[in-house]
């Protein structure tokens, strides 16, 4: 399972990301940050299960993508007001 929340999420206040990944789809994970136009903002590694994010103090759609050795295994959109 892999979720993404609060959304929307205020400026400057913490995203929670939980995925609970095995194996392989362990390797490598991380979670990217881009605005909706493709502008890159950052990258995170995974911490366990539940890892939080700072996300930008710049209001906008941001895509929150978790990615491993494979590639991409799912992507959200997240509303920063």
């Amino acid at each position: 399972m892999i979720a993404v929340y609060p959304n929307p999420v205020k400026s400057s206040q913490t995203l929670t990301v939980t995925a609970h990944l095995e194996g392989e789809q362990s390797k490598g994970a991380r979670i990217l940050i881009h605005k909706i136009n493709g502008t890159y903002i950052g990258s995170y590694n995974l911490d366990g299960d539940i890892t939080k994010i700072i996300m930008p103090a710049v209001a906008g759609n941001y895509t929150v993508s978790l990615q491993n050795n494979s590639g991409i295994l799912k992507t959200f959109t997240d509303i920063v007001k």
